[in-house]
Protein backbone atom coordinates (compact mmCIF):
# COMPACT_ATOMS: atom_id res chain seq x y z
CA UNK A 1 0.00 0.00 0.00
CA UNK A 2 2.64 2.47 0.51
CA UNK A 3 4.47 1.62 -2.76
CA UNK A 4 1.19 2.67 -4.21
CA UNK A 5 0.96 5.56 -2.18
CA UNK A 6 4.08 6.84 -3.30
CA UNK A 7 3.45 6.27 -6.67
CA UNK A 8 0.12 8.34 -6.78
CA UNK A 9 2.03 10.51 -5.00
CA UNK A 10 4.64 10.92 -7.55
CA UNK A 11 1.79 11.15 -9.90
CA UNK A 12 0.56 14.04 -8.51
CA UNK A 13 3.34 15.82 -8.43
CA UNK A 14 4.07 15.11 -11.88
CA UNK A 15 0.45 16.05 -12.98
CA UNK A 16 0.56 19.45 -10.73
CA UNK A 17 4.13 20.21 -12.42
CA UNK A 18 2.27 19.73 -15.73
CA UNK A 19 -0.52 21.73 -14.93
CA UNK A 20 2.32 24.75 -13.73
CA UNK A 21 3.37 24.60 -16.88
CA UNK A 22 0.31 24.66 -18.72
CA UNK A 23 -0.78 28.06 -16.30
CA UNK A 24 2.66 29.19 -17.28
CA UNK A 25 2.31 29.09 -20.80
CA UNK A 26 -1.40 30.65 -20.47
CA UNK A 27 -0.21 33.54 -18.83
CA UNK A 28 2.43 34.18 -21.34
CA UNK A 29 0.36 34.07 -24.64
CA UNK A 30 -2.52 36.05 -22.45
CA UNK A 31 0.13 38.79 -21.60
CA UNK A 32 0.95 38.57 -25.60
CA UNK A 33 -2.47 38.65 -26.54
CA UNK A 34 -2.50 42.10 -23.93
CA UNK A 35 0.43 43.51 -25.57
CA UNK A 36 -1.24 43.03 -29.19
CA UNK A 37 -4.18 44.36 -28.14
CA UNK A 38 -2.74 47.36 -26.79
CA UNK A 39 -0.14 47.77 -30.09
CA UNK A 40 -3.83 47.43 -32.09
CA UNK A 41 -5.65 50.14 -29.67
CA UNK A 42 -2.65 52.31 -30.53
CA UNK A 43 -2.78 51.80 -34.28
CA UNK A 44 -6.79 52.44 -34.07
CA UNK A 45 -6.69 55.84 -32.38
CA UNK A 46 -3.70 56.27 -35.10
CA UNK A 47 -5.59 55.51 -38.30
CA UNK A 48 -9.11 57.16 -36.55
CA UNK A 49 -6.54 60.60 -36.34
CA UNK A 50 -5.25 60.17 -39.64
CA UNK A 51 -8.94 59.90 -41.19
CA UNK A 52 -10.02 62.66 -39.67
CA UNK A 53 -6.78 64.64 -41.20
CA UNK A 54 -7.94 63.06 -44.59
CA UNK A 55 -11.17 64.16 -44.57
CA UNK A 56 -10.03 67.71 -43.34
CA UNK A 57 -7.91 67.79 -46.24
CA UNK A 58 -10.82 66.61 -49.13
CA UNK A 59 -12.90 69.85 -47.15
CA UNK A 60 -10.09 72.43 -47.42
CA UNK A 61 -9.85 71.34 -51.13
CA UNK A 62 -13.53 72.65 -51.61
CA UNK A 63 -12.91 76.25 -51.67
CA UNK A 64 -9.56 76.28 -53.86
CA UNK A 65 -11.54 74.48 -56.06
CA UNK A 66 -15.01 76.61 -56.50
CA UNK A 67 -13.11 79.42 -56.78
CA UNK A 68 -11.01 77.79 -59.70
CA UNK A 69 -14.30 76.47 -61.37
CA UNK A 70 -16.14 79.77 -61.10
CA UNK A 71 -13.20 81.36 -62.73
CA UNK A 72 -13.01 79.03 -65.22
CA UNK A 73 -16.78 79.18 -65.65
CA UNK A 74 -16.85 82.97 -65.87
CA UNK A 75 -13.92 83.26 -68.62
CA UNK A 76 -15.61 80.35 -70.59
CA UNK A 77 -19.50 82.30 -70.17
CA UNK A 78 -18.49 85.85 -71.10
CA UNK A 79 -20.89 87.69 -73.17
CA UNK A 80 -19.92 89.38 -76.02
CA UNK A 81 -16.14 88.28 -75.82
CA UNK A 82 -15.00 85.95 -78.15
CA UNK A 83 -13.73 82.70 -76.49
CA UNK A 84 -10.18 82.07 -76.53
CA UNK A 85 -7.18 79.35 -75.89
CA UNK A 86 -4.79 81.60 -74.07
CA UNK A 87 -2.18 81.38 -71.42
CA UNK A 88 -4.67 81.85 -68.19
CA UNK A 89 -7.23 79.42 -69.61
CA UNK A 90 -4.58 76.99 -70.11
CA UNK A 91 -3.84 77.63 -66.51
CA UNK A 92 -7.16 77.71 -64.90
CA UNK A 93 -8.23 74.28 -66.61
CA UNK A 94 -4.87 72.54 -65.37
CA UNK A 95 -5.85 74.20 -61.86
CA UNK A 96 -9.06 72.31 -61.96
CA UNK A 97 -7.81 69.55 -63.19
CA UNK A 98 -4.97 68.90 -60.11
CA UNK A 99 -7.54 70.24 -57.63
CA UNK A 100 -9.62 67.34 -58.92
CA UNK A 101 -6.70 64.72 -58.93
CA UNK A 102 -5.54 65.82 -55.43
CA UNK A 103 -9.34 65.72 -54.15
CA UNK A 104 -9.62 61.72 -55.92
CA UNK A 105 -5.90 60.68 -54.45
CA UNK A 106 -6.84 61.96 -51.19
CA UNK A 107 -10.45 59.97 -51.47
CA UNK A 108 -8.65 57.00 -52.32
CA UNK A 109 -6.17 57.64 -49.16
CA UNK A 110 -9.20 57.87 -47.37
CA UNK A 111 -11.09 54.45 -48.17
CA UNK A 112 -8.00 52.42 -47.78
CA UNK A 113 -7.66 54.24 -44.85
CA UNK A 114 -11.44 53.35 -43.35
CA UNK A 115 -11.34 49.70 -44.88
CA UNK A 116 -7.63 49.23 -42.51
CA UNK A 117 -9.05 50.65 -39.66
CA UNK A 118 -11.93 48.49 -40.27
CA UNK A 119 -9.69 45.16 -40.41
CA UNK A 120 -8.17 47.05 -36.88
CA UNK A 121 -11.27 46.61 -35.54
CA UNK A 122 -12.05 43.10 -36.73
CA UNK A 123 -8.57 42.29 -35.24
CA UNK A 124 -9.44 44.11 -31.85
CA UNK A 125 -12.48 42.31 -31.56
CA UNK A 126 -10.66 38.96 -32.17
CA UNK A 127 -8.21 39.80 -29.41
CA UNK A 128 -10.26 41.06 -27.18
CA UNK A 129 -12.42 37.01 -27.76
CA UNK A 130 -8.82 35.67 -27.11
CA UNK A 131 -8.33 37.38 -23.99
CA UNK A 132 -11.68 36.62 -22.78
CA UNK A 133 -10.62 32.96 -23.65
CA UNK A 134 -7.47 32.83 -21.90
CA UNK A 135 -8.70 34.19 -18.74
CA UNK A 136 -11.70 32.21 -18.46
CA UNK A 137 -8.61 29.31 -18.98
CA UNK A 138 -6.71 30.76 -16.24
CA UNK A 139 -9.43 30.99 -14.02
CA UNK A 140 -10.27 27.46 -14.45
CA UNK A 141 -7.18 26.17 -14.45
CA UNK A 142 -5.68 28.08 -11.47
CA UNK A 143 -9.03 28.22 -9.01
CA UNK A 144 -10.68 25.23 -9.66
CA UNK A 145 -8.46 22.74 -10.86
CA UNK A 146 -5.73 23.40 -8.59
CA UNK A 147 -7.98 24.22 -5.96
CA UNK A 148 -9.24 20.98 -5.88
CA UNK A 149 -5.45 19.38 -6.08
CA UNK A 150 -4.23 21.02 -3.39
CA UNK A 151 -5.86 18.91 -0.90
CA UNK A 152 -4.28 15.63 -1.48
CA UNK A 153 -5.59 12.56 0.85
CA UNK A 154 -3.11 11.12 3.13
CA UNK A 155 -1.38 8.05 3.07
CA UNK A 156 -3.67 6.27 6.25
CA UNK A 157 -6.94 7.84 3.89
CA UNK A 158 -5.18 6.58 0.73
CA UNK A 159 -4.80 2.97 2.46
CA UNK A 160 -8.72 3.16 3.40
CA UNK A 161 -8.19 3.53 7.44
CA UNK A 162 -10.49 5.03 9.59
CA UNK A 163 -9.46 6.69 11.91
CA UNK A 164 -12.14 7.00 14.82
Amino acid sequence: MQETSNEMWTQHNNVNVSFDGRIAETMDARNSIQNHLAKVLQEINEMENNISLLRKSIKDKEAPMQVAQSRLENRTRRPNVELCRDQPQHGLVSEVGEIYETVDILQNRLRAAESALQDLVRTKSTLEHDLQVKNNSLYLDKEKCMGLRRTYPTTAKLAGYRGQ
